[in-house]
């Protein structure tokens, strides 16, 4: 009988999970076409030994956290620290982003053993990128009708400050250095911005703000975004877009 339960169990787990390259394509849909969607359930997309691939999650967003340390909340910061949703390793400890959806979020400076900390920026922070030798991250929220995002580049002087920030046609859910340029998908549009955060849109049809994207991963010119009932694929050479489903 253990034989056989642990069996099921592996059998569950690989139809959960499967190669993007055999999904079938679909055309992309409208925005009433998610309103009647039944597949609800959100599938995330990650590299498995240079293989793009795909599994079913209960998440709603993939985290991205490396540091090791608890972060012990106190009375001035609680209203931040529950969630960490993205770090990155600096000269001089951790860059953490937290977001705790409605209930707020922000950036902060973090020492190697997590007992020093300040704020950096407030605001519900979706991702930390570095793109050569300049680190940017986004934040935004989309929530009961309200929609907002920025792109922000954060440097050093002592203290991490923000350098600089641009605004975003709405939250800006899954970010990722894509050739040599940040690739931002918000609730409106895709858009790819230079080190010097000039944006250009490619892609206006957002019909996926209430399929909350949770992951993307690349390759040549290429994207895939993981959300609630299939894949975005976008090939940003021949402009040609897909919606990849089982």
């Amino acid at each position: 009988m253990k034989f056989l339960l642990i069996l099921l169990s592996f059998v569950i787990f690989i139809s959960d999970s499967g190669k993007i390259s055999e999904l079938k394509s679909n055309l992309i849909p409208t925005k009433e076409d998610v309103w009647n969607f039944k597949g609800w359930k959100p599938l995330k997309v990650f590299k498995e030994n240079g293989e793009n691939r795909f599994e079913w999650t209960n998440e709603r967003w993939d985290k991205k956290t490396d540091f090791k340390f608890e972060i012990k909340p106190t009375t001035e910061n609680r209203t931040y620290f529950s969630r960490p949703t993205s770090s990155l390793k600096v000269k001089n400890g951790w860059l953490i982003g937290f977001n705790k959806g409605e209930w707020s979020g922000a950036l902060f400076w973090f020492s190697e053993n997590g007992k020093e900390s300040y704020l950096v920026k407030e605001k519900n922070v979706h991702n930390i990128l570095q793109l050569g030798d300049r680190i940017y991250i986004t934040q935004g929220l989309s929530h009961l009708g309200g929609d907002f995002g920025t792109v922000s580049e954060i440097a050093f002087n002592k203290k991490w400050f923000v350098a600089k920030t641009e605004k975003l046609s709405g939250c800006p859910f899954q970010s990722i250095i894509f050739n040599d340029k940040l690739l931002i998908l918000t609730t409106k549009n895709i858009i790819l911005a230079n080190s010097k955060l000039e944006l250009t849109e490619k892609v206006d049809n957002g019909f996926w703000s209430g399929l909350y994207p949770n992951s993307v991963i690349t390759e040549e010119n290429t994207a895939y975004f993981g959300m609630r009932g299939g894949i975005l694929k976008v090939n940003f050479e021949n402009g040609i877009n897909e919606w990849l489903t089982e």
